[in-house]
C-alpha cells in the first residue's frame, strides 16, 4: 500500500475489524427496519429513510472529520507528499463508499418488501441518486467538520444543520405556502428525487426521467472507476524493464 493512497488507508480504518464492520452495517439496518416493516403511510416511510440517509452521511461525516482533526490525523496527513485536494477527495470517496454499504442495504430491503416491480432502469436510477446524495452530504459534512473544532460543538451544529438539510429537501409534509418556497431547491435535490423514484417503484408508476437514468449510470461508472483506480496500488506492479 502506498503511503499516498489515502483511499486504501481510510477504507481500511473505517472497516478495520469484523466488529467494526458489523456495527457499521447492522446499526443503520436496525434503525431503518421500522420504516420497512412497520405499517405506516408511504410518505412516512420515505421521509424516515431519507432522514436516515442524512444522519448517516452528513452527521456521521461531520463528526468523523472533527474527530480526525482532534486526534491529529489530519495534521499527519498534511505531512504526506500529497496535495490537500487529493487528501479531501480520498476522504470523501472512502466515506461515501462505506455510507453506500450502510444505507444501501436498507434501501435494498425496502425495495424487496414494497416495490411492485423492479426494473434495471429503476435500480440504476435509485443507486445513482443515492450515490449523488451521499457524495453531496459527505462533502457538506466534511465542510462543517472543517469549520467546527470541538466535539461538543459539532454534535449541536451537526444536528441543527441536518434538520435544515432535511427541511429544504422537501421530504417532510409541509404547508402548501412553505412548500412553494423550498420547491425550487427540492426539485434539484438528490434526496427529493431519490424519495420520488422510490415512491414510483412502490406505486408502480414510471418516472419519466431518462436524463436522470443516464446521469445515474454515468455517476455509478465514475464511482466504480475511481474506486478501482484508488484500490489498485500501482507500486505493487513495477514497470517492466525493456
Amino acid at each position: 500500500m502506498s503511503p499516498a493512497n489515502l483511499f486504501q488507508m481510510e477504507t481500511a480504518t473505517l472497516l478495520a475489524s469484523k466488529r467494526s464492520l458489523c456495527i457499521k452495517l447492522i446499526f443503520p439496518l436496525l434503525l431503518g427496519l421500522p420504516f420497512v416493516l412497520v405499517a405506516m403511510p408511504l410518505k412516512a416511510r420515505l421521509a424516515g429513510l431519507m432522514i436516515l440517509v442524512v444522519m448517516v452521511a452528513f452527521f456521521g461525516s461531520s463528526v468523523a472529520f472533527v474527530r480526525c482533526r482532534r486526534e491529529g490525523r489530519l495534521d499527519f496527513l498534511r505531512t504526506l507528499p500529497v496535495s490537500m485536494t487529493r487528501i479531501m477527495a480520498d476522504l470523501l470517496l472512502a466515506g461515501t463508499v462505506v455510507d453506500l454499504m450502510q444505507v444501501g442495504s436498507v434501501l435494498i430491503l425496502f425495495l424487496l418488501v414494497h416495490a411492485s416491480a423492479l426494473t434495471l432502469e429503476g435500480l440504476v436510477t435509485i443507486a445513482g441518486l443515492l450515490l449523488a446524495a451521499l457524495l453531496l452530504l459527505n462533502a457538506l459534512g466534511m465542510a462543517l467538520g472543517y469549520a467546527v473544532k470541538e466535539n461538543s460543538e459539532i454534535h449541536l451544529a451537526g444536528g441543527l444543520v441536518s434538520g435544515a438539510v432535511i427541511f429544504i429537501s422537501g421530504i417532510l409534509p409541509l404547508p402548501a405556502s412553505v412548500r412553494k418556497l423550498i420547491e425550487p431547491v427540492a426539485t434539484w435535490n438528490p434526496l427529493f428525487l431519490l424519495a420520488e423514484n422510490l415512491r414510483g417503484l412502490v406505486e408502480g408508476s414510471r418516472m419519466e426521467a431518462d436524463a436522470t437514468f443516464f446521469l445515474s449510470a454515468l455517476l455509478l461508472c465514475a464511482l466504480a472507476s475511481a474506486c478501482i483506480l484508488r484500490a489498485v496500488d500501482r507500486q505493487r506492479f513495477p514497470a517492466r524493464r525493456s
